[in-house]
């Protein structure tokens, strides 16, 4: 069974496999110790959610036996589905509640457990309530009066989006649109730490996002090192923007959440497993942090989630018909006015691209 773990390997920034590199998985790594397989009865799987509710608990070996039948049959779409089913059951059917038999345990974080990854992709960053808002000032020019609701329901259905209808309205009535501030304190702090430039960066990121249809990191850098917001001294290719936006993807990637303070400091043992639809494994330790950067860059985008607003009352928060509550409380994408000033918010959420083709049925 363990043959099965016997290679799993890294890949180039297109998840290409490269064969001649490999991690060993005959060992468990647990708190920096060494248990070798000899030694699995005695550790105990256990897969929570990060909140701490515990799914299952399985002995190691067994653990392993059943994902060694699911990465066999993986290159068999036509089994795939079934196979999966299988091991989910078996492992549910081998968990046990007496736990003192484990001299450790190794455990497994289910990660976004509150979405659902069935036909969409992950997310790197993810909406937070309002944690995630950027806020921007909005100037018009003297003698014209902007009527907020008017303003919003006449851009409300705006293509490409709403939120790129609104900002190009801003623009027809000679108004500007400026960096103000990020709502969440904890997330400005976490961006600092990572780099005192990230907010103003990442800032301008989404307008761009908006204003020129653009949501690959490709695009973005190239549109920033052409505006160049910031006033660095940009030579020919210049990798500064890059940079810093790559080092805010690797710590989104490592922990940073705009809910917690961000240390900036990660596990020496960390790394991420990515598991492709074509079921290759492939992965990245922090010790190829060029890679793993690089990967980041190329395998996610900036996404729009949905504003929140009611549709039958554009720029207010959309309230549930039966509880009269509001539905997605996070009150981003329209124009508002406080203390006589006029506003926007939009919120960064990050998401990883489909990056292979799903695999052609025999």
């Amino acid at each position: 069974m363990i043959e099965y773990f016997r290679r799993i390997l890294t890949d180039s920034r297109n998840t290409t496999k490269v064969g001649d590199i490999f991690y060993p998985f005959y060992v468990v790594l647990y708190d920096k110790k060494y248990i070798y397989h000899e030694d699995l009865q005695s550790i105990g799987v256990i897969i929570s959610s990060l909140d701490g509710e515990v799914f299952l608990c399985v002995p190691a070996n067994i653990f392993l036996e059943e994902v060694a039948a699911l990465i066999k049959i993986s290159s068999n779409s036509d089994n795939i589905v079934s196979t999966t089913s299988a091991v989910i059951e078996n492992l549910f059917c081998n968990s046990v509640r007496d736990t003192s038999k484990f001299k450790s345990f190794v455990k497994i974080f289910w990660l976004d457990h509150s979405d659902n990854h069935i036909g969409s992709t992950a997310t790197l960053l993810n909406v937070s309530g309002d944690n995630t808002n950027f806020i921007y000032k909005v100037e018009f020019p003297e003698g014209v009066n902007v009527d907020c609701d008017t303003f919003n329901a006449d851009t409300y259905d705006g293509v490409p989006s709403k939120i790129s209808a609104r900002l190009a309205k801003i623009e027809e009535l000679g108004g500007s649109v400026s960096f103000d501030s990020i709502q969440s304190y904890c997330l400005t702090q976490n961006l600092r730490t990572i780099d005192d430039a990230l907010p103003v960066i990442l800032a301008n990121a989404l307008l761009l996002k908006y204003t020129k249809s653009i949501s690959s990191w490709a695009q973005i850098i190239e549109e920033l090192n052409a505006q160049n917001p910031l006033g660095y001294r940009i030579s020919a290719n210049s990798p500064v923007y890059e940079v810093k936006i790559a080092r805010f993807l690797q710590d989104a990637a490592m922990g940073m959440t705009p809910e917690t303070p961000w240390s900036g400091f990660y596990d020496a043992d960390g790394g991420q497993i990515v598991v492709k639809k074509d079921g290759d494994i492939v992965c990245y330790h922090i010790y190829e942090l060029n890679r793993f950067r690089q990967y980041l860059l190329n395998a996610t985008r900036i996404e729009q989630p949905s504003t929140g607003e009611d549709e039958n009352n554009p720029g207010h928060i959309r309230l549930d018909s039966k509880t009269g509550k509001p539905k997605k409380p996070y009150l981003f994408g329209w124009l508002y006015q406080e203390n006589g000033n006029y506003f926007l918010k939009i919120n960064l959420q990050v998401r990883f691209k489909e990056i292979t083709n799903k695999r052609k049925r025999k």
